[in-house]
């Protein structure tokens, strides 16, 4: 909604941009905790970390991959993955080990966009993508993606905080876990947005 009209110059600068700020808040908050930059704890600014995920979707939408550009895309994300987990170490509690994991680092950002190019290329996602009832059901969810992508942080904070679903409190199989919160996550959010987007002042930022 709000990169329709711009150019392909403003959607690369503002891409790089969102991805340095969002590593520059891990590297702050890893290696630096004395000076931690706590974003996520405010409401009204901790969704800005992942507005590099967000731009990401919009900004590498029409890259395409030749056969052997698939093969070296796919053996960078093996190396960035040994990489993380070289980095990382699964059982450290400290932010100094666990912080190559995190959303926010560099690595993980690359992992995610690599895997992304590679989805999008991925010639049984086009098939089954370009089914009318699937286009029919991505413009239903395109239109309220952004408002989504606003809501669901504080979706999450009521299940964690207040319903106590968070993984600490959950015995099941993790799996199924987050699969299943992860729909009722979004159902919940597209359901707000799809309110939102009929009330004059909020189809402002949800959309028309």
């Amino acid at each position: 909604m709000f990169l329709q009209h711009t150019s392909k110059k403003s959607h690369t600068i503002l891409f790089v941009s969102s991805i340095l700020f969002t590593v520059c808040l891990n590297t702050i908050n890893t290696y630096v905790p004395s000076a931690r930059v706590a974003i996520s704890n405010n409401i009204l600014t901790i969704f800005i970390p992942y507005i590099s995920y967000y731009i990401g979707g919009y900004f590498l939408r029409d890259i395409t991959l030749s056969s052997t550009k698939k093969v070296f895309v796919l053996f960078g994300f093996w190396i960035v993955l040994l990489f993380t987990l070289l980095l990382t170490d699964t059982t450290a509690t400290s932010a100094i080990n666990t912080g190559g994991r995190q959303f926010d680092s560099f690595n993980v950002l690359i992992m995610s966009i690599l895997v992304f190019i590679l989805f999008i290329n991925n010639n049984f996602v086009k098939q089954k993508f370009s089914k009318p009832v699937v286009l029919f059901f991505i413009k239903i969810i395109a239109g309220s993606i952004f408002g989504i992508y606003l809501i669901h942080p504080y979706i999450l904070i009521l299940f964690n905080n207040y319903a106590h679903l968070n993984p600490g409190n959950i015995y099941s199989p993790m799996i199924l876990f987050v699969f299943l919160k992860a729909i009722a996550v979004f159902t919940i959010s597209f359901g707000i947005v799809a309110i939102g987007r009929k009330i004059p002042i909020l189809n402002k930022i949800f959309g028309e």
